[in-house]
């Protein structure tokens, strides 16, 4: 479930969801797009949970998809009942263990953290222009939901609706 820390209008949401065997190993790949737009007085954030183990994702996790923006909405488009793979063209890399990243992405500044109490700890590290309030109590909620689950907060500060490129991560 995303929710956003202010108020905002997320519209044409597509969602991606697989599993993909890739040299004898299961990953699964998300993906999220939609057309954000900030109706706070502020900077305001998305968060996502994910299902995977702590430690196993960063900003190796999301795929750049800055030269493919249609990419989900030509998936949308083509679905039919039959299953069909996906590569990732051999990037899973060794992980590593991080307790929160911060980084970029299109008109997104993730925050990416192993649990989602560690969120506010990490907010100095996003920009003023891009950092939500303090909402301590949605946090704490996500960590009591979500054990043991990977949460991204991608912040964003767009008064205009923008087609933001879609994110799509493996773990």
């Amino acid at each position: 479930m995303c929710v956003t820390s202010g108020r905002a209008r997320l519209s044409r949401t597509i969602l991606y969801g697989a599993e993909v065997k890739l040299n004898g190993r299961v990953v699964h790949v998300l993906g999220y797009k939609n057309r954000p737009e900030n109706l706070s007085p502020g900077p305001n954030a998305m968060l996502l949970p994910f299902p995977a183990e702590p430690g196993s994702m960063g900003q190796e996790n999301v795929l750049d998809t800055r030269g493919c923006r249609k990419i989900l909405q030509d998936m949308a488009e083509a679905v039919t009942p039959q299953a069909r793979g996906m590569s990732l063209d051999g990037r899973i890399r060794g992980f590593t263990t991080r307790e929160v990243q911060v980084f970029e992405h299109d008109i997104y500044t993730i925050v990416l953290a192993e649990d989602a109490s560690a969120i506010p700890g990490a907010l100095h590290r996003v920009s003023e222009d891009k950092r939500p309030p303090l909402n301590n109590d949605l946090y704490q909620a996500y960590a009591i939901w979500y054990p043991g689950w990977t949460v991204a907060l991608c912040c964003f500060n767009n008064r205009q609706a923008e087609n933001a490129a879609p994110m799509l991560w493996w773990y």
